[in-house]
């Protein structure tokens, strides 16, 4: 699982802010809702993004998508590992003038 160090030092490596307090919030649902915690604040909704807007900035709602992008990957990929017995062991995205220009998985 994604846990907020990865998430934080992801965010530092790619903006120099590491946006924990972002990061904190988008999975505070766990403390009540467990495993299910990802049907709280991991979907895209104007009224989250104009809220993390507010209080982050244009950058904040960036790393908020690409938290909620990364946490869906990895449930993706479990999903993939119940169904055909073998998960991808890595996943290499590439963005090329703001669209994924390349995806592979090994």
């Amino acid at each position: 699982m994604s846990d907020l160090n990865t998430h934080v030092k992801v965010s530092k490596e790619r903006t120099g802010k590491g946006y924990s307090a972002l990061h904190k919030w988008i999975d505070e649902p766990r403390k009540w809702l467990r495993q299910s915690h990802r049907i709280e604040r991991h979907a895209h909704s104007e009224e989250y993004e104009k809220s993390i807007r507010r209080r982050f900035g244009n950058l904040g709602v960036v790393e908020w998508l690409i938290h909620i992008a990364l946490d869906n990957l990895e449930t993706a990929n479990k999903i993939l590992k119940v169904t055909t017995g073998k998960a991808h062991e890595r996943l290499v995205i590439q963005f090329k003038k703001g669209k994924i220009d390349h995806c592979a998985s090994e």
